[in-house]
């Protein structure tokens, strides 16, 4: 690091990667000196060390370093797989101005150049020849001397990727050592009819990322792979940023395939087993086993690759698919209707101007191999849903079916019949048919494959086809319950980053209706509302609401940005669509709309209302009468009446609510209302419905309302029950009610306390105190039991604080203490 801060470029080594963790210190140092410096001094330094397994190295020679290194902000990282990309990777890291980790992967040091591609410019192509010149000769070597090729300097930039081999299938992800065994799986795979794209990264930090980019637009599925522990692998941070930012690009679930989370051996079978945990020996069938093949729904391919079946069988299969689909889309009337006009007076004519009565049957053998197989050919060599590769090979194949079609049923077969020539079998006739069969058969084909490719944009994916695996069966789909939890945890998430961007909402029932849904349904759409919402700048309410009507399972999602209807050019809207019309049969469905600023702004206020402890928001009653059967049911310390109800039933309610009665508020948009509610004496604030401003302030003005001091209820009410079972988030506790010192209420959930040990309940203060007569009611928010107090202490405030024999504090009115002083005969 001195040489490198002074000027030079040091390359120093270590021997092998697992005795680097003792210079984890100054590796942190030497990636933040430019940082620290401002800028002053550059760190132009290489630090080489072989890394994986490979060379049976024992647990002291075969660990991988590759996820820890890019954990070490400062440093770039490179892995070549091959000697080209050693050299040139190597002098480009050397004359870097920031530090670089060369990891050299152990499992390739001894390895050749495989063909002129992976050999360094100007090293000879003869082994034997390369061996004479740098090899020393056994016995005296004091008169040889090596001859070192004349090498030519060769930088390979570094974070650039390199295209090992061209796919359009699947995509796979690698480096390293693992890098020539991925490509060995493709050729394998090749045989099989997948066409595998494998990408060598050659560099960590930085990555290629354009390059995955295009890759996985191309194949819509990757697979990562590397040497490295499963567990914390680089792969898995890929495997994130693609799910991020190519979600709607991939047709199946992205999967990393790593070494197995065991310490290194020196057994060559378990050593092979630790890289790829059951390929039992081989690299390449785990590799292959975790690729497959997505299914063609416009040419009826296959969902999966039987290895059984030979590749021309299955080539044959898939032909008659290509067949079958176009003779359906022959069959359409849009296509049958022009198809038959062109051709009946053609077979007229044919049987006008020929003499022989063969004429007619030739003629209509002709149409229908023309229609047999035009269409059909031009789609079996060029798939719609695939990337075509030698075009012009195909087009000439193309052509030269249609010259023997064209050629044996109007030539040859007609002079094996004996059959003159006639209208359409003369020369200048056959030419004729044969264009009409190159550019007929062109513009049929793209006709049908457009025509497919619009449904399956506008129909629902099958389950066979649907994005990201959906499935009906358990293994595709996931419980309503764990998709909801992972939407919470998506919101939480972003409160955590930025709490107050947003406030949340979850009106979600406590029982969740057994249903399954499509991975990644739900949580796609949240990220949306939190992308659109908070996250451009729109501040205010996000709310996350789930009904049950017995039927159907309603999910609304809202969120407070600006809605303009469906961006244009996005597919994400189209594909939830889909998805949710895969996993219903059709049934289910999507909508987006806006919401006028008037109801946001009321149900703001709703939300801001009910989400206020033991307040009650009254507005779906038909009368008085109900209005306080609904009221009476709940100890209610503030009920919010709504003037929507039918006449001046609102205000009758509060006229005959009995004390003590709750603080009330009037919700009304008209003043007239105003005097009549103040005349009675019944109301004691009125605020705008869709004032969510107001409405706070009237929470804020009971909220004071209902802290002034307030005599306890004292009496005896009985003996308690000799157990008491309190429901908490994790079951259920029994408690002896007489070991209880007090309980307390802090806004969302009553904390009872008994002899030292607290528990947390969702049951009220109300229902407590009326199982437990021997608790008393010393303030709205808590009780205590007297038998456990011992002294009572008087506040700098003018209120009191009352201490049980266990130690335990709880404040108390002025009144409450005076009850205290008299009944048990304390003094403070």
């Amino acid at each position: 690091m001195g040489l490198a801060m002074a000027g030079q470029r040091p390359v120093a080594e270590i021997q092998f990667c697992d005795y680097i963790y003792n210079t984890i210190d100054l590796l942190k140092l030497a990636g933040n000196t430019l940082w620290c410096s401002n800028g002053a001094y550059n760190m132009p330094m290489v630090c080489m060390t072989p890394v994986g397994a490979g060379i049976r190295g024992s647990v002291y020679h075969s660990h991988s370093f590759d996820a820890t290194a890019t954990h070490i902000p400062g440093w770039k990282i490179v892995i070549p797989s091959n000697p080209r990309d050693a050299y040139g990777l190597l002098l480009s890291a050397i004359v870097d101005p920031n530090p670089v980790m060369y990891l050299a992967p152990q499992g390739r040091l001894r390895a050749k150049a495989n063909g002129p591609d992976e050999r360094i410019p100007g090293e000879p192509d003869d082994d034997r020849l390369l061996s004479k010149m740098i090899d020393a000769p056994l016995g005296d070597r004091s008169q040889w001397a090596p001859q070192w090729p004349a090498v030519e300097d060769l930088f390979i930039p570094i974070g650039e990727a390199r295209l090992a081999r061209r796919g359009s299938h699947v995509s796979v992800i690698t480096y390293g050592r693992t890098l020539p065994m991925a490509v060995k799986a493709a050729e394998e795979l090749a045989k099989e009819g997948i066409d595998t794209e494998v990408i060598d990264l050659r560099s960590l930090h930085p990555y290629d990322w354009p390059a995955i980019v295009a890759s996985v637009k191309k194949t819509h599925k990757v697979l990562f792979v590397n040497e490295e522990t499963e567990v914390t692998n680089f792969g898995e941070h890929l495997i994130r940023r693609t799910v991020d930012e190519l979600f709607y690009e991939l047709w199946a679930a992205p999967k990393l395939l790593a070494g197995a989370f065991v310490p290194a051996s020196a057994s060559q079978t378990t050593s092979k087993r630790r890289v790829f945990p059951s390929s039992k020996g081989s690299s390449t069938p785990e590799i292959a086993g975790s690729v497959t093949k997505r299914p063609s729904a416009a040419h009826g391919r296959f969902a999966t690759v039987h290895r059984s079946v030979p590749p021309f069988r299955r080539k044959l299969w898939n032909a008659r698919a290509v067949l079958r689909a176009t003779l359906r889309a022959l069959a359409a009337p849009r296509r049958a209707v022009p198809v038959v006009l062109v051709a009946v007076p053609v077979l007229y004519l044919q049987q006008r101007y020929s003499g022989d009565p063969l004429g007619l049957p030739l003629g209509v053998a002709l149409v229908l191999l023309f229609l047999l197989t035009a269409p059909a050919a031009w789609r079996s060599r060029f798939p719609a849903t695939e990337e075509v590769r030698d075009g012009f090979v195909r087009l000439g194949l193309y052509g030269a079916v249609g010259v023997a079609v064209i050629a044996t049923a109007g030539s040859v077969i007609p002079r094996l019949l004996g059959i003159p020539p006639t209208f359409m079998t003369t020369r200048p006739s056959l030419l004729v048919c044969l264009g009409l069969y190159w550019a007929g058969g062109w513009g049929l084909a793209r006709d049908i494959d457009l025509e497919e490719g619009f449904s399956r944009e506008r129909d629902p994916a099958p389950l066979g086809d649907a994005p990201c695996g959906a499935r009906r069966h358990p293994g595709g789909a996931l419980a309503l319950a764990k998709e909801v939890a992972i939407v919470r945890d998506l919101f939480e998430l972003h409160r955590i980053r930025d709490p107050d961007a947003f406030r949340l909402h979850m009106d979600v029932p406590a029982i969740l209706p057994d249903v399954r849904v499509p991975p990644m349904l739900l949580l796609p759409a949240a990220e949306n509302a939190m992308k659109h919402g908070p996250g451009a700048g729109h501040r205010g309410d996000v709310s996350f609401a789930l009904t049950d009507d017995g039927n159907f399972v309603v999910v609304t999602i809202e969120n407070p940005g600006e809605f303009r209807g469906p961006r244009l050019g996005g597919h994400g809207l189209e594909i939830l669509r889909k998805r949710v019309a895969s996993a219903t049969d059709g049934r289910g469905s999507v909508a987006m709309s806006a919401i006028a600023a008037e109801a946001m702004a009321r149900k703001r206020a709703e939300r801001l209302v009910l989400a206020a402890p033991n307040v009650e928001l009254v507005d779906a009653v038909s009368g008085a009468d109900e209005c306080l059967a609904r009221v009476a049911e709940h100890d209610y310390d503030v009920v919010f009446l709504d003037v929507s109800m039918p006449g001046k039933n609102g205000l009758e309610a509060a006229r005959l609510m009995a004390e003590p009665r709750p603080y009330i508020v009037f919700l009304t948009a008209h003043p007239e209302h105003a005097v009549d509610a103040f005349d009675v004496g019944a109301v004691d604030y009125l605020v705008k419905p869709a004032d969510e401003e107001r409405v706070a302030r009237a929470l804020d003005r009971a909220r004071k309302y209902l802290e002034q001091p307030v005599a306890p209820r004292v009496g005896d009410r009985g003996a308690p029950p000799s157990r008491l079972a309190l429901p908490t988030r994790d079951g259920a506790v029994l408690l002896d009610p007489l070991e209880i010192t007090h309980c307390l209420f802090d806004g969302s959930l009553v904390t009872v306390v008994a002899k030292g040990k607290k528990v947390l309940t969702d049951r009220t203060l109300t229902e407590l105190e009326q199982r437990l007569p021997h608790l008393l009611r010393v303030h709205r928010r808590a009780l205590l039991n007297l038998d456990r107090v011992e002294r009572l202490d008087a506040l700098a405030t003018g209120g009191y604080r009352a201490v049980t024999d266990l130690g335990d504090a709880v404040e108390i009115s002025r009144q409450t203490a005076r009850e205290l002083r008299r009944r048990l005969g304390i003094t403070a």
